[in-house]
């Protein structure tokens, strides 16, 4: 009994002592959310004087830190976009246009108001110096859950709408939908022009039989030049020719 009571007084008063809702092993929510919001502002700390002093290569790989980071933090819009723009704006200084572009017409996009007005300006001044030497490329596609590919690359979510930044020279664009066959194009970009490009995979397929594993072409190969093909009737309408007088 004697021996009962001795270990009982301790282990009450661990108990007694031990925070409510807490258990072995498991952090306090309020300190893990304060080391992921670190996560985010040390880096951007870290990106805003590399941006000042104009040192590129360290305010790059700042911002890339802080915006990883914003994936697992709660941040503000507002927040968010001077992280991108940044990024862009270090990007623009080591030449990589394409990206700079893409970064900052992010940031600029988005229709937050930064409340440094003078960054704001910076951003704005950035993202029409970076396209100067970029084309970009306006894709619709249809169906908009279809997969779209520059140079074999996946190109972000699936959408109906893409807005591209594409250096000088030529590109293959790719779509593609499973049961929908394949679009395929090449694009020639041009810095500073901006082109649309329409993309139509058409209705669905019934699969049939093929030993050599390849999906059938269906839909449209339409290039930027052709802009006006009617995707509204299937198959894709080609614009009438207009004959000359005479």
């Amino acid at each position: 009994m004697r021996l009962g009571m001795r270990l009982g007084l301790p282990f009450l008063l661990l108990v007694a002592a031990w925070p409510a809702g807490s258990a072995v092993g498991q952090e306090l929510p309020s300190a893990t959310t304060a080391r992921v919001e670190d996560a985010v502002m040390e880096p951007l700390r870290r990106g805003r004087i590399a941006r000042d002093l104009g040192r590129w290569s360290e305010a790059e790989r700042a911002f890339k830190a802080a915006l990883g980071a914003t994936e697992q933090a709660r941040t503000t819009e507002a927040l968010r976009a001077e992280i991108l723009g940044g990024l862009g704006l270090a990007e623009l200084g080591l030449k990589k246009y394409r990206d700079a572009a893409e970064h900052l017409a992010e940031s600029l996009s988005s229709g937050t108001v930064l409340p440094n007005t003078a960054l704001q300006r910076r951003l704005e001044q950035g993202q029409r110096s970076a396209e100067k030497h970029v084309a970009r490329l306006y894709v619709g596609v249809n169906p908009p859950d279809a997969e779209l590919l520059v140079d074999d690359r996946a190109v972000g979510k699936r959408t109906s709408a893409h807005e591209l930044f594409l250096t000088p020279g030529s590109h293959t664009i790719r779509a593609r939908l499973s049961g929908h066959g394949h679009f395929v194009t090449t694009f020639h970009a041009v810095a500073g022009e901006a082109r649309d490009l329409s993309i139509y995979l058409g209705a669905a397929l019934l699969r049939q039989a093929d030993p050599a594993g390849k999906e059938p072409f269906l839909g449209m190969r339409p290039t930027a030049r052709e802009p006006n093909w009617d995707t509204t009737r299937y198959p894709p309408q080609r614009p009438a020719r207009r004959r000359k007088p005479g």
